[in-house]
């Protein structure tokens, strides 16, 4: 119906709002790999179709159960797979929302109604703040998650009881250069510091040092 000259910019732009929101929310993961963002916003492409065709069209009710059912399952997954960290929700969601608000400024509009112009330009300008909101934050440095209010960019586990006051291995994370000589210069086989992915800190054991 829309034509893959509208299809290709909104897939595109969906999987570009992916890697943003992925930025801003999981700077510290592992890469991101994959078009999966790009599948979302084509099912966010739908969902714009609803909205700027509500009364054009015939199976708008059908069309929506399946879409809000679609949205549910993937929303259910996200929740209950706790311990799947490599699966980039984040960049779904990203994908989902540029795909809704390219969907609303690219889809075939098949009665254009005063209201419906508007919310081509809301849409629009609100895409264009979100770009721009997500390439400020990620121009910072030290990188911060918009969950964390600590930037860093450094973390290891250390071994230390004269610091931590246990014996058992403990996260830290730093974000100038000093604090990383620090923890690099103490690593012996007394007082060993090893490399750590950071989903074992954050999800596992926590942060027990940050500066």
């Amino acid at each position: 119906m829309h034509g893959w000259y509208r299809m290709i910019p909104v897939f595109n732009i969906g999987v570009a709002g992916g890697a943003l929101c992925h930025m801003v929310s999981n700077p510290h993961s592992v890469g991101l790999v994959g078009m999966s963002a790009g599948c979302y916003a084509l099912m966010a492409m739908n969902m714009a179709d609803l909205v700027m065709n509500w009364k054009q069209n015939r199976w708008r009710y059908p069309k929506l159960a399946v879409l809000i059912l679609l949205l549910v399952f993937d929303i259910t997954i996200a929740q209950v797979s706790t311990g799947d960290h490599a699966t980039g929700h984040s960049a779904h969601f990203g994908g989902y929302v540029a795909g809704l608000l390219m969907g609303v400024a690219l889809v075939r509009n098949l009665k254009v109604e005063r209201w419906e112009r508007v919310l081509q330009v809301v849409a629009l300008c609100t895409g264009l703040f979100l770009i721009i909101f997500c390439l400020a934050w990620n121009s910072r440095w030290a990188p911060r998650s918009v969950w964390d209010s600590t930037p860093w960019c450094y973390s290891r586990q250390v071994y230390n009881f004269s610091l931590f006051g246990n014996k058992k291995w403990n996260c830290v994370r730093c974000a100038d250069a000093e604090c990383m000589d620090k923890f690099n210069s103490m690593n012996s086989a007394m007082t060993p510091v090893a490399k750590v992915g950071i989903n074992v800190c954050e999800h596992t054991l926590g942060w027990a040092y940050t500066r």
